[in-house]
């Protein structure tokens, strides 16, 4: 596309409104005009705040910005903000990390798993350090849910903008970790299969992958995700066996597929290699549950 894209279609984007075709054509556009990504993450972080701001208290009389946030911010970067303020603008986001430099992966990811935190909706584990927190329910939809929370939302929309065009083995995975972590798990699964499909992917894609299928499996009801995601666990762990998510993986999709023999070999497995963090604690207590269950 060549023309800008408007404040809705930028909206649009932000909520998971437009098609496959539509996001690409604004993730490639946004990712050659600094003007556009300037506004889009002057969106974002006006959509952030809206959505968090609490509800009740002092009333206060709506001006401009509260009624219109996504035209507020096109008028002060389109109308109101010269060219050189414009850059300098975009060169102090840069500065304070509110738009990252272009190709600084490693920053964005551990943005989105900083916006991510304990949050736990996916009962795999995911590799790149996300941290440990009780599942609080599982993301079921094929679409955003609507309880993501917006840091994680800008994480995963910038992440999209910056990876898509890519295509690498590398990209496509944090591609699709950001898919998955937002509760896309078609797209989620799409790309994390893209990622693994060279000569030599990496135990962390394969791992992640395996946990991408683990995701659908229960939201869909395919056993026959668990028998890929076993197979994908099991490739991970012979690339590298001191890789603990997949371990994890391992042993969910054995347990999932009622392998409960297996499974119990699995999680023992898992704790040969991760004997103190909090997913430890949580392994136990699958291995309790299927001793308890033997007995």
């Amino acid at each position: 596309m060549d023309a800008c894209p408007d404040l809705e279609t930028l909206a649009g984007y932000l909520d998971g409104r437009l098609t496959e075709r539509e996001r690409s054509d604004i993730a490639a556009h946004v990712a050659e005009c600094e003007t556009c990504y300037f506004v889009f993450t002057e969106t974002a972080q006006t959509k952030a705040t809206e959505a968090s701001r609490p509800s009740g208290g002092v009333v206060e009389k709506p001006n401009e910005a509260s009624r219109d946030p996504f035209r507020w911010s096109w008028k002060r970067a389109r109308v109101w903000v010269p060219v050189g303020a414009l850059a300098a603008s975009i060169v102090f986001a840069i500065q304070i990390g509110v738009v990252p430099w272009p190709g600084s992966e490693s920053s964005q990811f551990r943005s989105l798993v900083a916006a991510v935190g304990t949050d736990r909706t996916i009962e795999a584990r995911l590799s790149g350090g996300f941290a440990y927190g009780r599942l609080r329910g599982a993301l079921r939809s094929s679409q955003s849910s609507p309880s993501v929370s917006p840091d994680l939302r800008i994480a995963a929309a910038e992440i999209e903008r910056d990876e898509l065009g890519r295509r690498t083995p590398q990209s496509l995975r944090i591609l699709g970790l950001a898919y998955l972590t937002t509760g896309e798990v078609a797209r989620a699964v799409a790309a994390l299969e893209q990622s693994v499909d060279q000569l030599s992917p990496s135990s962390e894609m394969l791992s992640d992958l395996a946990a991408a299928y683990i995701v659908r499996a229960s939201s869909n009801n395919q056993p026959e995700d668990l028998r890929k995601a076993l197979t994908m666990a099991d490739r991970a762990v012979k690339v590298d066996p001191t890789r603990a998510e997949a371990w994890f993986n391992k042993a969910l999709a054995l347990e999932g597929l009622g392998l409960t023999s297996e499974a119990r070999g699995a999680w023992r497995d898992y704790l040969n290699v991760d004997v103190q963090s909090a997913w430890a604690a949580e392994a136990r207590e699958h291995l309790q549950r299927l001793e308890g269950d033997r007995r």
